[in-house]
């Protein structure tokens, strides 16, 4: 089918998409009962005629490993990974979609008062899920199945990989990787504005600690002030960052202040007001350039946190401990997935111009191993973890029929 053509196709399923957007939406799938909606998204794959395959979380190599020990309800938890047509051992574009939500707050400030209503009103869909990503899910399920219902097979496998324990560590995405074969380019569905996304900073979360000596605050000499050596630390990292940020040569992040923001998102130091503190510590989150790896990242800044210890001589060695990392990624603007979402975005009428995120997401999962990636989906990302998610009913479609002209006219 043409892209017109299809795109008509796409827009008379339109309440059809609304109303399945607010079903799932009415099933609260809260990281770690995920559950509570997966079995509703296996049950409309199949009796639309889609192959599905269940990927439990107990039956990966993570699982066995003992790296996912920390999740909760791990025996409960799985995978969806639905097959619009069955597949053939052809190269493979999986379109990954998260069904975990972020936990929706107080009830008030949402419509009707209730974060999961799913209610329909005056064209758009309310509730906790609708950007993030449930509307794009949506949209990829709708777009499929119609290039499906009409007839249309690409020469390429697709799967989509709906996964858990996007909200929190990844898991779902990171074990759908032990999957063979891996895939050839990968759709990444995040709120986007229903522009393409074809690079991302990445970041790693570290706690930094430093300890001191307490002396009275009228004779601070006879202390070691771990707060004041803090904002030394502190001072040295966002120097570096400043550096980082200087030395990026990626257009896709033209416009962008900070393209790999350094933020100290909690701090804390003292127990006393009339004492130097003894103890001073951050929560910092440090921005990675695309290609760079996290364990690299790491150890560079372990060594800066060394250096102004020895430079200050400082006895007591500062500790940074890496809690979380992910890679940045940057897909060519020439790429064959980038240029299939390009033309099908502009065949909607929607925004062509390529962009690029600070936030992390799954994508950085593929970029890392070099998998073209691009992110995709309907809605703002302003609005997701806020009260009051939403999305338009016609953003949805759209988002739709974007899948469904760019899977219709990609080359893997």
């Amino acid at each position: 089918m043409r892209g017109v053509e299809l795109t008509a196709a796409v827009a008379e399923r339109a309440d059809e998409a609304a109303e399945l957007l607010s079903r799932i939406i009415r099933c609260p799938s809260v990281t770690g009962y995920e559950d509570e909606v997966s079995g509703v998204l296996t049950e409309w794959c199949r009796s639309h005629g889609w192959t599905v395959e269940i990927q439990p979380l107990t039956d990966t190599e993570l699982h066995r490993r003992g790296e996912i020990a920390d999740e909760e309800r791990v025996e409960k938890r799985a995978n969806v990974l639905a097959y619009p047509w069955s597949p053939t051992g052809a190269p493979l574009l999986v379109v990954n979609g998260h069904i975990d939500v972020v936990p929706p707050g107080p009830s008030e400030g949402w419509k009707d008062d209730d974060p999961f209503s799913g209610s329909r009103i005056d064209g758009v869909v309310h509730g906790r899920g609708a950007v993030d990503t449930k509307g794009g899910i949506v949209a990829a399920l709708i777009g499929l199945d119609t290039l499906r219902r009409n007839g249309e097979r690409p020469p390429f496998d697709v799967a989509l990989h709906l996964v858990v324990g996007e909200e929190r560590s990844g898991v779902g995405t990171r074990a759908s990787l032990e999957l063979r074969p891996r895939p050839s380019a990968a759709i990444v569905l995040e709120a986007s504005d229903s522009r393409v996304v074809t690079a991302s900073s990445g970041l790693i979360q570290c706690e930094l600690a430093v300890d001191g000596a307490t002396a009275h605050t009228s004779s601070p000499w006879l202390g070691r002030d771990a707060f004041l050596h803090l904002l030394r630390m502190h001072a040295a990292l966002a120097a570096r960052s400043q550096e980082q940020n200087a030395g990026l040569d990626d257009p896709a992040f033209d416009g962008i202040p900070v393209p790999l923001p350094f933020v100290a998102g909690v701090v804390s130091a003292g127990t006393y007001r009339n004492a130097v503190p003894a103890h001073a510590e951050m929560s910092v989150r440090f921005g990675l350039a695309p290609g760079q790896k996290v364990a690299d990242a790491a150890a560079s800044l372990t060594d800066l946190v060394a250096s102004v210890d020895a430079g200050r001589e400082w006895p007591e060695p500062s500790r940074l401990q890496v809690v979380a990392g992910l890679a940045g990624w940057s897909t060519p603007p020439d790429s064959r997935l980038v240029r299939a979402m390009l033309g099908a975005v502009g065949q909607v009428g929607r925004d062509t111009t390529p962009r690029a995120l600070t936030a992390g997401s799954d994508a950085g999962f593929y970029g890392e191993l070099g998998i073209p990636t691009v992110l995709f989906g309907p809605g703002a990302m302003s609005l997701a973890h806020g009260p009051a998610e939403h999305l338009a009913e016609q953003e949805l479609i759209d988002a739709a029929a974007v899948i469904a002209v760019a899977v219709a006219g990609l080359e893997l």
